[in-house]
């Protein structure tokens, strides 16, 4: 790192391996367990061919948001706990975050950038 110029780092959703998107790292973080996302899974896959979304992912995640009993936007998802951020999918991306925002040499978070 250069003394007074931000660390930059690039992660390539959905986990940094394999080919994916933001929605593929959200639906990891969806509890096995939770209904309405196999619910919201099996929606987008009954809609006909010609009209079924690609990738289909994107859709899924978007209807199981917009079937809570308050729908939100994804990032609010994990403020009422209906994501696990204690997932192996959030933990690996919140450890990749930590290890470049870190100072190493005094494990201090980097200072925030503001828009001047």
């Amino acid at each position: 790192m250069v003394e007074g110029r931000p660390r930059v780092g690039v992660w390539l959703m959905p986990d940094n391996q394999r080919p994916g998107q933001l929605e593929d790292l959200i639906a990891a973080m969806i509890p096995a367990e939770d209904v309405v996302w196999r619910l919201a899974r099996e929606f987008v896959d009954r809609i006909p061919e010609p009209e079924r979304p690609k990738p289909a992912i994107k859709a899924q995640v978007h209807a199981w948001l917009a079937a809570r009993a308050a729908a939100r936007p994804m990032g609010s998802a994990i403020r009422t706990g209906h994501l696990d951020a204690s997932s192996p999918a959030a933990t690996s991306f919140i450890s990749w975050l930590q290890l470049l925002f870190h100072d190493p040499a005094t494990g201090a978070a980097q200072p925030a950038l503001t828009a001047t």
